[in-house]
């Protein structure tokens, strides 16, 4: 360890990879093996306490630490972080997250390990549901995820997956659609998994992605063999590409899928409200989702500060056949970036999004894809 900050910094639990405050290192376009490339081998750790704000969350506070590290020169950014929060919705989250890329970047082993006691809303399935319908319900979840990956051929990895979870329901509505039987995954129950994974990480950059495509295809089966006790399938297609033109502007586009066949727990159904800026992630929810969305980066534009427009649209069904453009929920918005990391061009990002009578804030690091 080279050194040692305690940062105040605007967080949000987010998809992208956390990186330390501190690294030393150079980023090199072009290179489709290591993406991002060190001169040397220091490592890095920092705390920063967090204060954060996400639709499902409201206002947040926690701690943060971060190590960041590499095995070899060729390796991109390793890290091992853990999250410890609170919410003024009384919601409490403890996650240990690790990404690790080894051996020259031939092998990629990531997962997760959580607790959190999590009051959350219900507002029943598909895009027709109203606000107004909102049940509330707290939950206590505790489990692990496991990827290992192994590169095939050039930035393609195949690998396998598996995760285990379990859920005990701590409150719920005497009266409402989740205490009256019907609904799958409204009682306590465990969720055990498996499957493979495939990804093709063909970016430039690890955290702001200049050029190139990122491909990440997951097929997961969940059963009673697997430790759990729903069974189903589920299958996630995300594509994104990034292109760049003149001096630090970029767009972005990311076309993504999530589709679940058989008895899956409701919590985990598909969610726009996850990938679309501008819904809140309980409002619209099924068992398939499409969505794509698009958006242009000027990161830095004056100093360290820059902006970002986005757009994009999304929509859940039941079955594939019930997907209809009448049902896509449409959504754009604005933001600025603070580029906290120069090295490594790592970002905070406040982003508002408008959607269909709607419109969240999120307070964020790193892109939202």
């Amino acid at each position: 360890m080279n050194s040692l900050k305690v940062l105040f910094a605007i967080l949000l639990f987010s998809g992208a990879r956390p990186i330390s405050a501190t690294a030393d290192s150079n980023t090199l376009a072009g290179d489709s093996t290591s993406v991002v490339r060190t001169d040397t081998l220091k490592s890095s750790l920092t705390v920063l306490p967090a204060i954060f704000y996400m639709p499902e969350t409201k206002l947040g506070f926690g701690v943060y630490p971060n190590y960041i590290f590499r095995f070899s020169r060729n390796c991109r950014p390793s890290n091992l972080s853990f999250l410890a929060f609170y919410t003024v919705k009384k919601q409490i989250s403890i996650s240990f997250d690790p990404s690790l890329y080894f051996n020259d970047n031939e092998y990629i082993l990531s997962g997760t390990v959580f607790y959190e006691k999590w009051p959350n809303d219900f507002f029943g399935f598909g895009t027709n549901v109203s606000k107004e319908n909102e049940e509330e319900y707290t939950t206590r979840n505790s489990g692990f995820a496991l990827d290992l990956q192994r590169k095939v051929f050039r930035d393609l990895y195949a690998g396998l997956s598996y995760e285990l979870a379990y859920t005990k329901f701590l409150k719920i509505e005497e009266e409402g659609a989740l205490a009256s039987g019907d609904i799958i995954g409204a009682e306590n129950g465990t969720l055990g998994g498996a499957g493979i994974v495939l990804s093709w990480e063909g970016m430039d950059n690890v955290f702001f992605p200049g050029n190139g495509e990122f491909l990440a295809l997951n097929s997961l089966f969940y059963g009673r063999n697997l430790g759990g006790d729903y069974t189903y399938k589920c299958l996630i297609f995300d594509f994104r590409k990034y292109h760049s033109f003149y001096p630090d502007n970029v767009l972005a586009f990311q076309l993504y899928g999530s589709f679940i066949d058989g008895d899956a727990p409701f919590k985990y159904y598909s969610q726009i409200g996850q990938v679309i800026r501008g819904y809140l992630p309980a409002l619209y929810i099924e068992k398939k989702l499409v969505a794509a969305q698009l958006e242009y980066r000027r990161v830095p534009f004056l100093g360290r500060f820059g902006f970002t427009f986005f757009a994009g649209t999304g929509s859940v069904a039941g079955t594939i056949a019930d997907f209809k453009s009448s049902k896509f929920k449409f959504a754009a918005g604005c933001g600025f970036r603070y580029v906290l990391v120069e090295a490594e061009k790592f970002n905070i990002r406040i982003d508002y999004g408008i959607g269909h009578d709607s419109a969240e804030l999120y307070l964020a690091v790193g892109e939202a894809f």
